[in-house]
Protein backbone atom coordinates (compact mmCIF):
# COMPACT_ATOMS: atom_id res chain seq x y z
CA UNK A 1 0.00 0.00 0.00
CA UNK A 2 1.31 3.25 -1.25
CA UNK A 3 -1.59 5.66 0.26
CA UNK A 4 -3.26 5.94 3.42
CA UNK A 5 -7.18 5.81 3.33
CA UNK A 6 -9.46 7.09 6.21
CA UNK A 7 -11.90 9.01 4.34
CA UNK A 8 -14.22 7.44 2.04
CA UNK A 9 -17.00 8.12 -0.35
CA UNK A 10 -19.40 6.05 -2.24
CA UNK A 11 -21.20 7.37 -5.22
CA UNK A 12 -24.19 4.94 -6.70
CA UNK A 13 -26.02 5.07 -9.49
CA UNK A 14 -29.25 3.49 -8.34
CA UNK A 15 -30.07 2.92 -12.38
CA UNK A 16 -27.37 0.72 -12.85
CA UNK A 17 -27.76 -3.19 -14.13
CA UNK A 18 -26.78 -4.60 -11.00
CA UNK A 19 -28.23 -1.78 -8.43
CA UNK A 20 -31.70 -1.47 -9.53
CA UNK A 21 -34.23 -2.04 -6.76
CA UNK A 22 -31.50 -2.88 -4.29
CA UNK A 23 -31.42 0.68 -2.51
CA UNK A 24 -32.08 -0.11 0.82
CA UNK A 25 -29.72 -3.19 0.93
CA UNK A 26 -26.73 -0.73 -0.53
CA UNK A 27 -27.59 1.57 2.67
CA UNK A 28 -27.83 -1.46 4.46
CA UNK A 29 -24.19 -2.81 3.58
CA UNK A 30 -22.57 0.51 3.50
CA UNK A 31 -23.80 1.28 7.47
CA UNK A 32 -22.34 -2.13 8.52
CA UNK A 33 -19.12 -1.35 7.28
CA UNK A 34 -18.90 2.01 8.33
CA UNK A 35 -19.58 0.77 11.80
CA UNK A 36 -17.33 -1.61 11.63
CA UNK A 37 -13.69 0.86 12.21
CA UNK A 38 -13.88 3.96 13.42
CA UNK A 39 -10.69 5.18 11.99
CA UNK A 40 -12.31 4.84 8.30
CA UNK A 41 -15.12 6.46 7.62
CA UNK A 42 -17.90 5.84 4.98
CA UNK A 43 -19.87 8.73 2.99
CA UNK A 44 -22.54 7.12 0.34
CA UNK A 45 -24.63 9.44 -1.79
CA UNK A 46 -27.01 8.26 -4.61
CA UNK A 47 -26.64 9.85 -8.34
CA UNK A 48 -28.78 11.35 -11.04
CA UNK A 49 -27.01 13.43 -13.51
CA UNK A 50 -23.70 15.43 -13.58
CA UNK A 51 -25.17 18.49 -11.94
CA UNK A 52 -26.26 16.29 -8.80
CA UNK A 53 -22.31 15.00 -8.68
CA UNK A 54 -21.13 18.11 -8.65
CA UNK A 55 -23.11 19.33 -5.48
CA UNK A 56 -22.50 16.24 -3.97
CA UNK A 57 -18.49 16.81 -4.28
CA UNK A 58 -18.81 20.22 -3.56
CA UNK A 59 -20.35 19.99 -0.62
CA UNK A 60 -17.97 17.27 1.30
CA UNK A 61 -14.62 17.82 2.42
CA UNK A 62 -11.44 16.13 0.63
CA UNK A 63 -11.43 12.32 0.93
CA UNK A 64 -8.83 9.66 0.16
CA UNK A 65 -10.85 7.21 -1.97
CA UNK A 66 -13.44 8.32 -4.69
CA UNK A 67 -15.89 4.70 -5.41
CA UNK A 68 -17.52 4.51 -8.21
CA UNK A 69 -20.67 1.62 -7.96
CA UNK A 70 -21.91 1.94 -11.39
CA UNK A 71 -21.22 1.48 -14.59
CA UNK A 72 -18.57 2.89 -17.61
CA UNK A 73 -21.39 5.64 -18.36
CA UNK A 74 -21.53 6.35 -14.36
CA UNK A 75 -17.94 6.67 -14.23
CA UNK A 76 -17.24 8.91 -16.80
CA UNK A 77 -20.05 11.56 -15.83
CA UNK A 78 -18.34 11.51 -12.73
CA UNK A 79 -15.08 11.68 -13.55
CA UNK A 80 -15.67 14.44 -16.10
CA UNK A 81 -17.39 16.41 -13.20
CA UNK A 82 -13.97 16.18 -11.26
CA UNK A 83 -11.55 17.33 -14.05
CA UNK A 84 -13.98 20.05 -15.34
CA UNK A 85 -14.57 21.61 -12.15
CA UNK A 86 -11.98 20.75 -10.02
CA UNK A 87 -13.90 20.48 -6.62
CA UNK A 88 -10.88 18.89 -4.54
CA UNK A 89 -7.87 20.25 -3.79
CA UNK A 90 -6.23 16.83 -3.79
CA UNK A 91 -7.44 14.22 -6.11
CA UNK A 92 -8.54 11.31 -4.31
CA UNK A 93 -7.78 7.54 -5.11
CA UNK A 94 -10.37 6.42 -7.28
CA UNK A 95 -11.73 3.33 -7.09
CA UNK A 96 -14.71 1.56 -9.56
CA UNK A 97 -17.25 -1.60 -8.90
CA UNK A 98 -18.58 -3.12 -11.95
CA UNK A 99 -22.42 -2.72 -11.56
CA UNK A 100 -23.77 -1.62 -14.89
CA UNK A 101 -24.69 -2.51 -18.42
CA UNK A 102 -20.77 -2.01 -19.35
CA UNK A 103 -18.45 -2.45 -17.59
CA UNK A 104 -15.09 -1.86 -20.15
CA UNK A 105 -12.88 0.05 -17.86
CA UNK A 106 -13.76 -2.34 -14.44
CA UNK A 107 -12.44 -4.74 -16.62
CA UNK A 108 -8.94 -3.02 -16.64
CA UNK A 109 -8.98 -0.75 -13.73
CA UNK A 110 -11.48 -2.38 -11.25
CA UNK A 111 -11.15 -2.92 -7.74
CA UNK A 112 -13.14 -6.19 -8.23
CA UNK A 113 -13.72 -8.43 -10.86
CA UNK A 114 -17.03 -9.90 -9.93
CA UNK A 115 -20.00 -8.05 -10.19
CA UNK A 116 -22.17 -9.75 -8.21
CA UNK A 117 -22.19 -8.11 -4.50
CA UNK A 118 -19.28 -5.98 -6.26
CA UNK A 119 -19.57 -3.38 -3.17
CA UNK A 120 -19.79 -5.90 -0.23
CA UNK A 121 -16.91 -7.64 -1.61
CA UNK A 122 -15.09 -3.83 -1.85
CA UNK A 123 -15.92 -3.01 1.47
CA UNK A 124 -15.28 -6.24 2.96
CA UNK A 125 -11.13 -6.12 1.32
CA UNK A 126 -10.75 -2.40 2.46
CA UNK A 127 -12.05 -2.58 6.14
CA UNK A 128 -12.55 -6.03 7.41
CA UNK A 129 -9.19 -7.70 5.89
CA UNK A 130 -7.44 -4.84 5.63
CA UNK A 131 -6.10 -6.56 2.14
CA UNK A 132 -3.22 -5.51 0.03
CA UNK A 133 -3.72 -3.02 -2.81
CA UNK A 134 -2.08 -0.97 -5.13
CA UNK A 135 -2.68 1.68 -7.50
CA UNK A 136 -2.82 1.43 -11.49
CA UNK A 137 -2.17 4.71 -13.39
CA UNK A 138 -4.16 5.51 -16.38
CA UNK A 139 -4.60 9.66 -17.87
CA UNK A 140 -8.46 10.44 -18.47
CA UNK A 141 -8.89 11.09 -22.57
CA UNK A 142 -9.93 14.33 -23.26
CA UNK A 143 -12.39 15.09 -26.06
CA UNK A 144 -12.96 18.15 -28.16
CA UNK A 145 -15.52 18.36 -30.09
CA UNK A 146 -15.29 22.20 -31.56
CA UNK A 147 -18.63 22.02 -33.64
CA UNK A 148 -20.45 20.73 -30.87
CA UNK A 149 -19.57 23.25 -28.30
CA UNK A 150 -18.70 19.93 -25.88
CA UNK A 151 -15.20 18.83 -24.33
CA UNK A 152 -15.86 15.31 -22.68
CA UNK A 153 -13.81 13.11 -20.48
CA UNK A 154 -13.02 9.30 -20.93
CA UNK A 155 -11.57 6.36 -21.37
CA UNK A 156 -12.57 4.67 -24.37
CA UNK A 157 -13.14 6.78 -27.65
CA UNK A 158 -15.26 4.56 -30.13
CA UNK A 159 -15.50 5.82 -33.86
CA UNK A 160 -16.64 4.01 -37.31
CA UNK A 161 -18.25 1.07 -36.51
CA UNK A 162 -17.98 1.08 -32.74
CA UNK A 163 -19.81 4.19 -33.43
CA UNK A 164 -22.53 2.79 -35.29
CA UNK A 165 -22.91 -0.44 -32.97
CA UNK A 166 -23.02 2.07 -29.85
CA UNK A 167 -26.28 3.93 -31.48
CA UNK A 168 -27.75 0.04 -31.99
CA UNK A 169 -26.65 -0.37 -28.69
CA UNK A 170 -28.67 2.38 -26.63
CA UNK A 171 -31.07 3.11 -28.82
CA UNK A 172 -33.01 -0.73 -29.80
CA UNK A 173 -31.16 -3.11 -26.95
CA UNK A 174 -30.28 -0.90 -23.84
CA UNK A 175 -33.62 1.14 -23.48
CA UNK A 176 -35.46 -2.03 -23.37
CA UNK A 177 -33.06 -3.41 -20.30
CA UNK A 178 -31.23 -5.58 -22.69
CA UNK A 179 -27.75 -4.69 -21.65
CA UNK A 180 -24.75 -5.88 -19.88
CA UNK A 181 -22.88 -9.37 -21.94
CA UNK A 182 -26.39 -10.23 -23.11
CA UNK A 183 -26.86 -6.97 -25.17
CA UNK A 184 -23.42 -6.76 -26.33
CA UNK A 185 -23.33 -10.28 -27.73
CA UNK A 186 -26.56 -9.60 -29.71
CA UNK A 187 -24.81 -6.04 -30.62
CA UNK A 188 -21.37 -8.37 -32.18
CA UNK A 189 -23.44 -10.88 -33.52
CA UNK A 190 -25.41 -8.26 -35.70
CA UNK A 191 -22.49 -6.03 -36.75
CA UNK A 192 -20.88 -9.08 -38.00
CA UNK A 193 -23.98 -10.51 -39.86
CA UNK A 194 -24.54 -6.54 -41.25
CA UNK A 195 -20.67 -6.64 -42.29
CA UNK A 196 -21.17 -10.38 -43.85
CA UNK A 197 -23.99 -9.11 -45.98
CA UNK A 198 -22.13 -5.79 -46.48
CA UNK A 199 -24.71 -3.28 -45.15
CA UNK A 200 -24.24 -0.19 -46.99
CA UNK A 201 -24.36 2.03 -43.67
CA UNK A 202 -21.83 -0.09 -41.78
CA UNK A 203 -19.47 -1.68 -44.09
CA UNK A 204 -18.86 1.29 -45.64
CA UNK A 205 -15.39 3.66 -44.34
CA UNK A 206 -15.27 7.24 -43.04
CA UNK A 207 -12.21 8.94 -45.10
CA UNK A 208 -10.32 10.10 -42.05
CA UNK A 209 -6.91 12.73 -41.75
CA UNK A 210 -5.34 11.41 -38.63
CA UNK A 211 -2.60 14.12 -37.16
CA UNK A 212 -0.23 12.58 -34.29
CA UNK A 213 1.80 14.39 -31.68
CA UNK A 214 4.97 13.74 -33.78
CA UNK A 215 3.50 15.73 -36.47
CA UNK A 216 3.13 12.40 -38.32
CA UNK A 217 -0.03 12.77 -40.52
CA UNK A 218 -2.39 10.11 -42.41
CA UNK A 219 -5.13 9.28 -44.16
CA UNK A 220 -7.39 6.58 -44.69
CA UNK A 221 -10.77 5.14 -44.64
CA UNK A 222 -11.46 3.68 -41.31
CA UNK A 223 -13.93 0.79 -41.04
CA UNK A 224 -13.38 0.98 -37.35
CA UNK A 225 -11.73 3.23 -35.42
CA UNK A 226 -10.33 2.97 -31.27
CA UNK A 227 -8.60 5.53 -28.99
CA UNK A 228 -8.46 4.57 -25.60
CA UNK A 229 -6.33 4.85 -22.37
CA UNK A 230 -7.33 0.88 -21.12
CA UNK A 231 -5.31 -1.39 -22.19
CA UNK A 232 -8.15 -4.27 -22.19
CA UNK A 233 -10.17 -4.90 -24.64
CA UNK A 234 -14.27 -6.36 -24.38
CA UNK A 235 -13.84 -9.51 -23.15
CA UNK A 236 -10.19 -10.07 -23.22
CA UNK A 237 -8.23 -9.83 -20.00
CA UNK A 238 -4.84 -9.12 -21.36
CA UNK A 239 -3.14 -5.78 -22.05
CA UNK A 240 -3.29 -6.16 -25.60
CA UNK A 241 -3.38 -2.25 -27.46
CA UNK A 242 0.26 -1.71 -24.85
CA UNK A 243 2.03 -3.86 -27.62
CA UNK A 244 4.98 -1.81 -29.40
CA UNK A 245 6.58 1.17 -28.36
CA UNK A 246 5.41 3.75 -26.54
CA UNK A 247 5.78 6.58 -24.32
CA UNK A 248 4.14 6.81 -20.30
CA UNK A 249 0.89 8.45 -20.63
CA UNK A 250 0.47 7.90 -24.35
CA UNK A 251 -2.88 7.16 -25.60
CA UNK A 252 -3.31 3.04 -27.64
CA UNK A 253 -5.47 3.46 -31.62
CA UNK A 254 -6.57 0.44 -32.76
CA UNK A 255 -7.32 1.10 -36.73
CA UNK A 256 -9.14 -1.35 -39.30
CA UNK A 257 -9.11 0.20 -42.43
CA UNK A 258 -11.63 -0.05 -44.58
CA UNK A 259 -12.05 -3.81 -46.78
CA UNK A 260 -9.45 -5.81 -44.82
CA UNK A 261 -8.10 -9.38 -45.41
CA UNK A 262 -9.21 -12.30 -43.06
CA UNK A 263 -11.82 -9.30 -41.23
CA UNK A 264 -13.88 -12.07 -39.64
CA UNK A 265 -10.50 -13.99 -37.43
CA UNK A 266 -9.79 -10.88 -36.61
CA UNK A 267 -12.52 -8.81 -35.11
CA UNK A 268 -13.25 -12.39 -33.34
CA UNK A 269 -10.03 -12.01 -31.91
CA UNK A 270 -10.85 -7.84 -31.11
CA UNK A 271 -14.16 -8.85 -29.49
CA UNK A 272 -12.55 -11.44 -27.24
CA UNK A 273 -9.20 -8.79 -26.40
CA UNK A 274 -6.73 -10.69 -28.67
CA UNK A 275 -4.66 -9.45 -31.49
CA UNK A 276 -4.64 -12.45 -34.51
CA UNK A 277 -1.37 -13.65 -36.43
CA UNK A 278 -3.07 -11.92 -39.33
CA UNK A 279 -3.02 -8.27 -37.57
CA UNK A 280 -0.44 -5.79 -39.76
CA UNK A 281 -1.02 -2.72 -41.71
CA UNK A 282 -0.38 -5.19 -44.80
CA UNK A 283 -3.46 -6.50 -44.30
CA UNK A 284 -5.22 -3.20 -42.78
CA UNK A 285 -4.58 -3.28 -39.40
CA UNK A 286 -2.72 -0.42 -37.44
CA UNK A 287 -2.05 0.03 -33.87
CA UNK A 288 -0.68 3.60 -32.77
CA UNK A 289 0.33 5.57 -29.83
CA UNK A 290 0.19 8.87 -29.57
CA UNK A 291 -0.34 11.41 -26.78
CA UNK A 292 -2.87 13.65 -28.91
CA UNK A 293 -4.64 12.72 -32.50
CA UNK A 294 -6.10 15.58 -34.37
CA UNK A 295 -9.09 13.99 -36.96
CA UNK A 296 -10.90 15.15 -40.04
CA UNK A 297 -13.90 13.66 -41.26
CA UNK A 298 -15.25 11.81 -38.10
CA UNK A 299 -19.03 12.04 -38.03
CA UNK A 300 -20.10 10.30 -34.70
CA UNK A 301 -18.20 8.82 -31.79
CA UNK A 302 -18.73 7.05 -28.56
CA UNK A 303 -17.15 7.68 -25.37
CA UNK A 304 -17.66 4.92 -22.94
CA UNK A 305 -20.59 3.95 -24.11
CA UNK A 306 -22.44 7.54 -24.68
CA UNK A 307 -22.62 8.43 -28.23
CA UNK A 308 -22.53 12.03 -29.78
CA UNK A 309 -22.99 12.69 -33.86
CA UNK A 310 -20.56 15.38 -34.66
CA UNK A 311 -22.36 18.68 -36.20
CA UNK A 312 -20.24 19.36 -38.85
CA UNK A 313 -17.05 16.12 -39.44
CA UNK A 314 -14.74 18.70 -41.20
CA UNK A 315 -14.06 20.00 -37.98
CA UNK A 316 -10.99 18.78 -36.25
CA UNK A 317 -11.74 16.71 -33.59
CA UNK A 318 -8.81 16.09 -30.35
CA UNK A 319 -8.79 13.82 -29.00
CA UNK A 320 -5.75 14.06 -26.10
CA UNK A 321 -4.18 12.32 -23.26
CA UNK A 322 -5.46 14.33 -19.42
CA UNK A 323 -4.18 14.18 -16.65
CA UNK A 324 -3.18 10.62 -14.54
CA UNK A 325 -5.82 8.84 -11.74
CA UNK A 326 -4.59 6.48 -9.91
CA UNK A 327 -6.95 3.49 -9.40
CA UNK A 328 -7.40 1.02 -6.33
CA UNK A 329 -6.70 -2.33 -7.47
CA UNK A 330 -6.87 -5.86 -4.81
CA UNK A 331 -4.01 -8.15 -5.42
Amino acid sequence: MTDKINKVCILTNPFAKQNINKTKKIEAIIKKYDAYDKDITVQHFFVKDQKNVLNILEGIEDIDLLVINGGDGTIKHILSVMFQNKPFKHPPLVAVLPSGSTNLIALDVGAVENKKNALKKFLHYLIVHKAYWKTRERPIVHVKMPSNKIDEYGFFIGMSLIYKASVYFNKRLKKQGLGGIPGLIITICRTIYALFTRSKYYSSGESIICKLDNEREMEFSSLLFVITSLRKLMFGNKDILSLGNFSYNDLHSLIIKEKPKYFLRNIFCFFMGKLSKHFNEENGYLLLHSKKFELTGIKGIAIDGETYELKDSSDILTIESGELIKFVVFI
